[in-house]
């Protein structure tokens, strides 16, 4: 399963079927934090940040695989909008869509960060895509004014492991694959 939004869907279905967590067999999400950096507030991610408990009760109950792709991840890779626009551009009428959604939402913008792209390009073949990971115990932090909504990773190693964090993946690569796959 990937997810890519606030996960108030799969919270719901894990609420409503109680049988659903044991058919899932791994969940991957564009969301959250690793170093408390966020983009709707000053520690939240805003997937996350848009309803916390859901992110909460999907942390909490699934017990397959969940490998997160954090915002923080996101921003490594330093796609300039001169290779989106320039290179990538507008080889076929969904990204000439695309491009022009683009300029009037990424205008405050230093990079071109399509975060949930990044996700769908780490799940097709993590083993050769991901370059660094690292595994924790992730919850949510619900209460906090200043940080509702952030994860909250147990570095202490007082839980076990419930989440594989996404550190880093091959961005050339990913700039390589979204050209080829875009040629005509």
């Amino acid at each position: 399963m990937i997810c890519m939004g606030p996960l108030t869907n799969l919270a719901l279905a894990i609420k409503l079927y109680n049988d659903l967590c044991i058919k899932i067999k791994d969940v991957w999400i564009m969301g959250g934090n690793n170093t408390a950096v966020g983009n709707i507030t000053s520690a939240a991610e805003y997937n996350f940040y848009m309803d916390p408990e859901a992110a909460y009760i999907v942390l909490e109950s699934l017990k397959c695989p969940i490998i997160i792709l954090p915002w923080e991840t996101c921003l490594l890779p330093k796609i300039s909008f001169e290779w989106r626009y320039n290179v990538l551009g507008d080889r076929t009428p969904a990204l000439d869509l695309l491009t022009k959604a683009e300029k009037k939402v990424y205008f405050n913008y230093d990079f071109w960060t399509p975060c949930d792209a990044f996700l769908c390009f780490c799940f097709l073949d993590p083993e050769k895509y991901i370059t660094r990971k690292i595994q924790h115990h992730a919850t949510i932090e619900l209460h906090s004014g200043y940080t509702r909504g952030q994860v909250v990773l147990d570095h202490l190693k007082n839980k076990p492991p419930n989440v594989t964090i996404i550190e880093n993946f091959d961005s050339q690569l990913f700039k390589d694959i979204i050209l080829e796959s875009t040629s005509s």
